[in-house]
């Protein structure tokens, strides 16, 4: 066997192995199916992710709450059946600079290795949730981290579409929800948002009920509904037929670690790289100390350390 044919059955065996070591997730049913529809639901803390998979599945099955947790690389996987078809929900924690003490940067990096080890996979869609008002600094972080640097550095060269869902009340467009994001579209496409331009059908306003007042609960309830079928409609016409895989190798799951981990450091103020993480990281799954002196000398690391 030629020097490459082994290079690529020791990577094929490193991954492997890193699945089969990976701690079961957290799920609300019987866990994760290989001909599910896998769909990533990303977006800032209290942007309404969980209140969105708990609208699309008709249970109260996420956990919603606005406190800031840390970086991404927490999740849950909520799995749903529309139309005897299987979904996926993998609903992650949003993007915020820890607090002190709370999640050190070593422990973020591990937490984002972990989801990418977990869901190698890939995704059949990724939905940005953003709230009805003014895109926060946050969001615009989420989005660049998630959206466009997630896959930026796969080793396909493709990405899953992507669709924008804004949910809130919209109560000036009780009658046609949508007309909010008429009204917004240019300025979301201004702040980079490119997925919000006409042409793309991927901007969507999604009515999720907050109120917990009776009477207000009761009229929102069918503008709610309405809205949750326009959401599934959506989805249906716009997830790919198949995940697109974040990577194919441990080497390709690295580079998606130093490009994701690189864009969440420089909003932080955080070292580009850590070399002594990465040389762990690359230890755990297998690599040899020839090998993990390579990954870490080379010319992105090298300047990215400098």
């Amino acid at each position: 066997m030629a020097p490459t044919d082994n290079k690529q059955q020791h990577e094929e065996e490193i991954m492997t192995t890193a699945t089969e070591d990976s701690d079961t997730n957290t799920s609300t049913n019987n866990g994760s199916s290989k001909s599910s529809n896998r769909i990533l639901v990303i977006g800032s803390t209290g942007a309404g992710k969980s209140t969105l998979i708990n609208a699309l599945v008709g249970d109260d099955l996420c956990h919603t709450s606005s406190a800031a947790v840390g970086c991404t690389g927490s999740y849950t996987t909520v799995t749903a059946t529309h139309n005897d078809v299987t979904y996926e929900f993998i609903d992650t924690v949003g993007i915020n600079e820890p607090e002190e003490g709370t999640v050190s940067r070593t422990d973020a990096l591990k937490m984002f290795f972990k989801f990418l080890r977990d869901n190698a996979d890939g995704f059949n869609l990724i939905i940005f949730c953003t709230r009805e008002g003014r895109i926060t600094e946050e969001s615009k972080t989420t989005y660049e981290v998630m959206v466009k640097k997630l896959y930026a550095s796969s080793e396909s060269k493709q990405s899953p579409p992507v669709l924008i869902f804004v949910g809130g009340m919209f109560l000036e467009y009780d009658e046609d929800p949508q007309q909010w994001c008429e009204a917004n579209r240019a300025t979301f496409v201004q702040q980079g948002l490119v997925e919000a331009a006409a042409e793309l059908d991927a901007f969507h306003a999604i009515a999720l009920p907050r109120s917990k007042n009776p009477m207000l609960a009761k009229v929102f309830q069918q503008i709610s509904a309405a809205s949750t079928k326009r959401a599934w409609n959506v989805i249906e016409r716009t997830l790919a037929p198949e995940p697109v895989r974040l990577y194919t190798s441990v080497r390709g799951m690295l580079n998606v670690v130093q490009n994701v981990w690189n864009t969440i450091a420089a909003n932080f103020g955080w070292p580009l790289i850590i070399p002594d993480v990465l040389r762990e990281i690359a230890a755990a799954c297998g690599f040899s100390s020839k090998e993990i002196s390579e990954l870490t000398h080379t010319e992105p690391f090298m300047i990215a350390m400098n």
